[in-house]
């Protein structure tokens, strides 16, 4: 079964997004609160399929947990989404962020909240893993 580690601070987007994720797809879904724990599970799974993570997240934040990866060579081609409130498209540092997310192995970037949240995070994944098959 293919594994999918979801990384928020949200308990709510982690249980409501685990069960969206085990009831419409063949995931085995871990979780994490925050990115120091994420580092954990991921290290512990690096057979994972697919890695979602929220941005902004207490003791370390997404950033660093994916450059964190990046360093330690740690699921180099496995694909990630981030998961945000943020409105990444419309700050200023846009360009550099979603650079930064590029060079880290974003390939998504989902905004929470929205009623076709779940649905674009399905049409997302199914997307990636399409492409990568």
């Amino acid at each position: 079964m293919s594994k999918a580690i979801i990384i928020d601070d949200s308990e709510t987007m982690r249980d409501d997004l685990k069960n969206e994720l085990e009831k419409h797809s063949h995931f085995e879904v871990l979780t994490a609160e925050d990115g120091l724990l994420g580092l954990d599970v991921i290290r512990n799974n690096q057979d994972c399929t697919i890695i979602v993570t929220d941005l902004n997240m207490p003791n370390m934040d997404g950033f660093e947990m994916l450059e964190t990866l990046h360093k330690e060579n740690l699921c180099p081609n496995t694909p990630k989404i981030i998961l945000t409130t943020e409105s990444i498209l419309s700050s200023e540092n846009a360009k550099k962020l979603l650079a930064r997310g590029k060079e880290l192995g974003v390939e998504a970037w989902i905004p929470k909240g929205g009623n076709d949240a779940f649905n674009l995070i399905h049409e997302v994944i199914d997307r990636i893993l399409k492409k990568r098959n």
